[in-house]
């Protein structure tokens, strides 16, 4: 429905309990991308969801909007819960809490929890049920209940950045709350009695406390800073609230663009590739399209050593994101014998150890799954991805799956790994409907259900695996040896930094599909006969002969169809221009304000990791820095870009020799970079552990421009210590440089 925009008005309490934000990246969305959702009113035309874009529509001068009208019960609590996605202040978050909790008293008829309910019925609790609504963790929201009852100035400082959540409730819990000293002194007492009394060993008492949070985080066996861990546990928090707001679509379009910029793909490489997909001379011309479809004759090619090719083509072409699967791996690129350009990929690879309507479909046990090793007789079609607009033009995936089946793949694994391959397994990509549906080898056995835990990036994700890796070293092996291993660190992960697991879970069911290449298969697996008892099927072994005649006439039959309704598809599916400006542009206009993408500054607890580390009192740093001024700084223009509101700006060379030369332990490396857009490189730190000191970033906005992977040897740094340095150097209590 179309509504002129003077007929629609804004919410008053959404003025209420939201802080006005910045709407440029919002207008340059409606600008480019035009309004793809709709402003939801109340039939009074008040404004539901949808503040943000109503307000940007009349920046830009227009006239008109699109809308759906829809009543509730409570508008209140509707407006806050079409803002589950918006990234929101600490003070924003409050603000809906205690509108909420007003709301939810109301319909209680008292406060707490509801006592007077039937069996039947569900159990209400405000905290737990208003934490759902808002999309934050009933921890952090007691935390800033009791920071705003207390303290409520320091709402301000959490939301500029000063003070994390964490830290701010410390504070309070300090000075406000029971634990004193003289309180902590009792608690000292009672485990001193316990330890006196029961005298655990060491090993048990280390293992204990390895197994309750925040103790988990303590390494106990090496002095470390736990305040950087707890800071490394707020940020993966954040970052899985994050990603839990976003929808399937959503987060596979994130995903792939986090798989983009890590991959670094050469640009020479990706054009000869990009120039290689199939494509028909002229989609449009029914008669030559058909001749050209009748033509095609695939092949496939075992990648064995230069995967270059095949990671290009996986990574490009599938809206996936694509990580190999441990064990076993034949990967294949799948091209056209006629002209040559590729079809798609396909990847086969180690079976689960249980997927329970295979297992109950097959009818073995572990005696044949494991002792006899049948398992490594059946392999796992975890990649089948054709070419598009031809995958989605004329069924290409059906081909591609009906493949899976030839003598080249069962050829390739009884050579690479000496057993016989009688079957395979797949699974649908969403839900339980998919491509595998009506293709004659491939057998519909169920549908897995289970739930999944959301992974993070690999940013996040990598540190606490090596962390847990070198922590939980038996937990760990058991983790990645058995089905399922990212899951299962992800799991032990969450476990010990006490994350709940629910709240980060996703259900999950897709269809499980079985192919036999033999019509014995089962009795095969189960342990009833032997190999040379084996009798192959007939669609199986007439190989390409039957696929190509059982799918030509559906590929024909698909694409005349889509020619007849005018929806063809023209686009190919190539992801090499997606970047972080078109994903955040996509997802606001969808209603996602992504603040991982959003904020380029570097994060401030990323700073205070630096300064712990170095050992230099932050606050002195950048008083030092505002003495010194523009004293010592070489060009005039160096000068003009340099302020007190930015006082690291330019200064990057004099910290780093000051650090490097008076505080950093044998083995640190001092390196540069060029960041795009200024003149001088940029200098920082790599410690001896590897650890990136970089106390100057700050001054960067857009801290992505820092790729610390470009870094190289400066060969600034000589045996004196500059002038400049010295000062510096005294301004932070270092009367003498040391001895050179």
């Amino acid at each position: 429905m179309i509504k002129p925009l003077s007929h629609i008005k804004p919410s008053p309490i959404n003025e209420d309990i939201y802080s006005t934000t910045d709407l440029s990246d919002l207008e340059l969305s409606l600008r480019q991308l035009g309004q793809l959702e709709p402003i939801v009113i109340n039939p009074k035309g008040d404004i539901i969801s949808g503040h943000r874009r109503y307000f940007s529509m009349m920046r830009l001068g227009w006239k008109e909007c699109r809308v759906r009208v829809e009543e509730y019960e409570n508008e209140t609590i509707a407006i806050i819960q079409y803002n589950n996605h918006r990234v929101k202040s600490v003070s924003d978050i409050n603000n809906e809490y205690r509108i909420l909790e007003k709301e939810y008293k109301k319909s209680l008829g008292g406060t707490g929890t509801r006592t007077d309910l039937k069996e039947d019925k569900k159990k209400f609790n405000t905290m737990v049920d208003i934490s759902k609504t808002i999309g934050v963790g009933t921890s952090k929201l007691k935390q800033i209940k009791s920071i705003y009852n207390y303290e409520p100035d320091l709402i301000t400082k959490i939301d500029k950045g000063e003070l994390s959540v964490n830290k701010a409730y410390l504070i309070v819990q300090k000075k406000y709350m029971k634990g004193g000293k003289d309180d902590d002194g009792s608690k000292k007492d009672s485990v001193v009695k316990f330890l006196k009394k029961n005298k655990p060993s060491v090993d048990d008492l280390v293992s204990a406390l390895k197994d309750v949070y925040p103790y988990s985080t303590l390494n106990l066996g090496k002095l470390v800073d736990e305040n950087e861990l707890n800071d490394k546990r707020d940020e993966l928090i954040d970052h899985m609230n994050f990603l839990k707001k976003l929808d399937e679509r959503e987060i596979v379009i994130y995903k792939k663009l986090k798989e983009i910029e890590k991959s670094k793909f050469n640009k020479k490489d990706l054009n000869k590739i990009s120039k290689n997909i199939f494509q028909f001379k002229d989609i449009n011309d029914v008669k030559g399209t058909t001749e050209e479809l009748k033509e095609i004759r695939p092949v496939l090619r075992l990648v064995r050593k230069n995967f270059k090719e095949f990671n290009i083509l996986r990574v490009l072409i599938h809206s996936m994101e694509w990580s190999s699967n441990p064990g076993r791996n034949l990967k294949y690129i799948v091209s056209d014998v006629v002209t040559g350009k590729y079809l798609g990929v396909i990847t086969i690879g180690s079976d689960v150890m249980s997927i329970k309507c295979r297992d109950d479909y097959i009818g073995w046990d572990k005696k044949s799954k494991i002792e006899k090793k049948r398992l490594n007789n059946i392999g796992i079609a975890s990649t089948i991805v054709p070419v598009q607009p031809f995958g989605y033009n004329m069924l290409l995936g059906k081909l591609l799956a009906s493949l899976c089946g030839s003598e080249k793949i069962r050829k390739d694994w009884k050579e690479r790994y000496g057993d016989e391959l009688v079957g395979m397994t797949t699974t649908s990509l969403y839900g339980t409907y998919s491509m595998y549906n009506s293709i004659p080898m491939w057998k519909k056995v169920g549908s897995s259900n289970g739930k999944i835990i959301i992974k993070p990036d690999d940013d996040h994700y990598l540190f606490w695996n090596d962390w847990v890796k070198k922590n939980y070293k038996d937990e760990f092996y058991h983790a990645t040896h058995t089905t399922g291993p990212k899951q299962n660190v992800i799991n032990l992960i969450f476990r010990k930094l006490n994350i709940p697991l629910r709240d980060y879970e996703n259900e999950q069911e897709k269809g499980v599909y079985f192919c036999e290449f033999y019509t014995n298969t089962k009795k095969y697996l189960r342990g009833e006969i032997d190999e040379d008892q084996l009798k192959m099927k007939k669609i199986i072994s007439d190989g390409n002969e039957y696929v190509m005649g059982w799918w030509i006439p559906k590929a024909e039959k698909r694409y005349k169809r889509l020619v007849k309704e005018s929806s063809i598809e023209t686009d190919t599916l190539w992801y090499e221009d997606i970047n972080e400006m078109k994903v955040e542009s996509w997802l606001r206009s969808r209603g996602v304000l992504v603040s991982t993408l959003e904020n380029k500054k570097i994060d401030t607890r990323k700073v205070d990791r630096m300064f712990r580390k170095v050992g230099i009192d932050k606050n002195k740093f950048y008083e030092s820095l505002i003495t010194m001024g523009t004293d010592g700084l070489k060009t005039k223009q160096m000068k003009e870009d340099w302020s007190v509101d930015n006082p690291t700006k330019n200064n990057c060379y004099m910290v780093s020799e000051f650090i490097y030369k008076y505080l950093s332990p044998s083995g640190t490396k001092h390196l540069s970079i060029k960041v795009e857009g200024d003149t001088l490189p940029h200098h920082y730190l790599k410690w001896d552990d590897g650890t990136i000191i970089d106390l100057t970033a700050e001054q960067y906005e857009d801290y992505s421009k820092l790729d610390y992977s470009k870094g190289y040897s400066s060969g600034f740094i000589g045996k004196g210590v500059s002038k400049r340095t010295k000062k510096f150097g005294e301004l932070l209590g270092y009367k003498k440089p040391p001895t050179t």
